[in-house]
Parts: C-alpha cells; structure tokens; sequence
C-alpha cells in the first residue's frame, strides 16, 4: 500500500478532490487525518507506478531530447510559423477592413449632410 494526499489521489484516479472526500466518507477509500486535517489516503501498490510516471513527467524539461524529438520540434515550428502568417494576413485584412468601413461611413455622412442642406434650402 501507499499513502497519497487527497490532490495526488484526485489526479491519479481523474476524479476531483470532493469526490475522494465523499469516497472516504462512504468507506470506498481509507485513509487518515494528521494533525493538521491533511488527507492520508490508502492506495493499492499498483497505484504506485502512476504516481512515479506523473512525478517524472512533471520534472520534465522541454530542453531534454529524445528520439524522434527534433522531428517534432521543427514539425511544431513549421506549425506555428504557418499559424503566425495566418494571423498576420486576418490582421491585414481586418486593418483593411477597418479602413474601409471608415470610408464608407464618411461617405454617408457626407451624402447626409448634402441631402440635410438641399432640403433646408427648398422652401416648404
């Protein structure tokens, strides 16, 4: 058996921290209090080796290389590159667009203030 506090068990079984509260108030989980009210909780041995990968994969470093790795690294800044461009031409366009709507709503308002005089030069 090993001890896990109550985040640790949460993570290894996916479930949230109020549900291995309630597992333990129903007895599906054993564990125990400390002194400070800090869950101690119970897990079968098998538990164990997911606790050891997570604590792994946690002090992992993007530097640390691997097979295959530089393969992915550049396929993953080709992808971004490629989103950047993307995002740059829908900024374009949308600066562009922003001039436009500009020009347009000028013109209008320039057709109202003609249409505004015309009116108040005809005698009614």
């Amino acid at each position: 058996m090993i001890k896990a506090n109550l985040p640790q068990t949460a993570s290894l079984l996916n479930v949230s921290p109020d549900t291995v509260r309630r597992r333990l108030r129903s007895g599906s989980l054993v564990g125990e209090r400390d002194e400070r009210g800090h869950w101690h909780i119970e897990l079968p041995d098998s538990m164990a080796a997911a606790t050891e990968q997570q604590q792994t994969i946690g002090m992992a470093t993007p530097l640390q290389v691997q097979d295959g790795t530089p393969e992915l690294v550049q396929a993953l800044r080709d992808q971004i590159e490629d989103l950047s461009a993307r995002l740059d031409r829908s900024e374009a366009e949308r600066k562009e667009d922003k001039e436009k709507a500009a020009a347009e709503r000028a013109r209008l308002l320039a057709l109202i203030d003609r249409l505004a005089v015309g009116t108040e030069r005809k005698p009614v």
